[in-house]
């Protein structure tokens, strides 16, 4: 039996990411295991909520993935956990292409699992409740059970919205947050600094947890706890031998974007996983048969990776052995700023790409044949500028809508496949097989 509840809000900037960070802390000080979750394909927050819990955080996200990969990820990783927290995304009903389709409430619906708002109350008084009753009202199949007030003025502020709530709908009060400047998180032009670079983060955390535990009505709270069944759901198989590869990814303060899923598909399929830093390490780890290199914040530490000239020498020919190579936007840059892919790197003021994308490849590479289907997320202030007239663009791109127009994306040649695309390779399972199955080719061809 999985206890499990969703996270949501009117709109972003409510106090989602606050709520769920102190309510994170506050259930595993009061002794309990905790699996958190995260709607959408952000990989800040659950940097944070890993942090918080020592479980790593999830994503579940209908487009990356599908209904099934999202119900095997939310019911096996629940496994062994006292309490399942999601943390929603932007408004209830926000979801792709101005539809509810991803959204907070869609995941809450396809998991049949309760919805607890936090409603910033700044400014508003009886106004919140015509508002309630429309977004309950909305979709019958969505259980709104219970709401936590945020940017109360003061006690009685809360008082009078509890009685006027409780008075006038079905909803319980759950407690609430007044208005405090030390809850605030650090924020980055992707939302949130990372984890690995926010050292205070866990003492403002505990700040937020100690306070919900004062200010909370945690019976109440624990009560609106959905139950769900378990359901038995297979993660696909593999059908071939993996046991022997060992892949390397980099993992530091510079590339740290990966989903979890992804990594713990490829070690359920054999795989051996092993960390690098290309701003620490020297070189490469040894004997291993190909490399991911995801994504982060790069050119916040370009001269410290251009000073590690000795990775750059390892990487450099580890390459022209014929080494695998995928690379995802921080990690594309990388390699553009180590001369292994002909592009300069231009940063930009304004966002360049932002939301999903999907389409085909435009070679054959390494994650499969010319047209294979890919489909991610991008958001982005840097641009690839190719040096080579004949650059071999990786893959044809266009948002999910009748009017989006195609556009050329990162770079595919021999033994790298690299873009700005970010792929959920649980979502997509045969692009990690063609990835692996490369490098089990080229480990082949390198011990002969």
């Amino acid at each position: 039996m999985v206890r499990a509840l969703m996270i949501g809000a009117p709109y972003s900037g409510s106090g989602k990411t606050t709520l769920v960070a102190g309510l994170l802390h506050a259930l595993v000080q009061q002794g309990y295991q905790v699996q958190s979750f995260k709607v959408g394909p952000d990989y800040i927050d659950p940097s944070y909520h890993s942090l918080i819990t020592g479980r790593p955080c999830r994503n579940l996200d209908l487009f990356l993935m599908n209904e099934e990969a999202v119900k095997a990820s939310f019911f096996h990783n629940s496994r062994g956990a006292d309490f399942s927290i999601i943390e929603g995304v932007m408004g209830l009903f926000d979801g792709m292409s101005y539809s509810d389709f991803g959204s907070t409430a869609h995941i809450a619906r396809i998991l049949s699992i309760p919805v607890l708002l936090v409603w910033p109350c700044r400014g508003l008084a009886h106004t919140i409740i015509p508002l309630l009753k429309g977004l309950s009202s909305y979709d019958p199949e969505l259980n709104i059970a219970g709401i936590i007030l945020n940017q109360v003025n003061s006690e009685q502020h809360f008082q009078q919205m509890k009685e006027l709530i409780e008075a006038e709908t079905r909803i319980k009060v759950i407690g609430s947050i007044g208005k405090k400047k030390e809850f605030q998180l650090n924020e980055r032009h992707l939302g949130l600094v990372p984890a690995v670079e926010n050292q205070d983060y866990l003492a403002r955390t505990a700040k937020v947890g100690e306070y919900l535990r004062k200010h909370l009505d945690w019976e109440t709270l624990f009560s609106v706890f959905g139950k769900c069944n378990e359901e038995v759901l297979k993660f696909p198989e593999a059908g071939i031998d993996f046991s022997d590869l060992i892949i390397a990814y980099a993992f530091d303060e510079a590339f740290n974007f990966y989903y979890q899923d992804a990594l713990d598909l490829l070690t359920k399929w054999g795989v051996k996983l092993v960390k690098t830093s290309p701003l620490h390490d020297e070189h490469l780890p040894e004997n291993i048969d190909g490399l991911i290199i995801g994504g982060g914040f790069p050119e916040l530490f370009i001269e410290l990776l251009k000073e590690n000239r000795n990775y750059i020498a390892s990487l450099i020919a580890h390459h022209q052995a014929g080494m695998p190579i995928y690379a995802e936007c921080g990690g594309y840059m990388y390699l553009a700023m180590v001369n292994i892919i002909p592009a300069s790197v231009v940063m930009q003021e304004r966002l360049v790409a932002l939301g999903y994308y999907q389409g085909i490849t435009l070679n054959d590479s390494i994650i499969g044949p010319v047209n294979t289907l890919v489909k991610g997320h991008q958001f982005h202030y840097s641009e690839l500028i190719p040096l080579d007239k004949q650059y071999p663009w990786a893959a044809s791109l266009h948002k999910p809508n009748r009017h989006s127009t195609a556009v050329l994306d990162g770079y595919a040649q021999n033994n790298i496949f690299a873009s700005y695309l970010h792929i959920h390779w649980g979502g997509q399972p045969d692009i990690a097989y063609n990835f692996l199955s490369s490098c089990l080719n080229w480990q082949r061809r390198r011990v002969k």
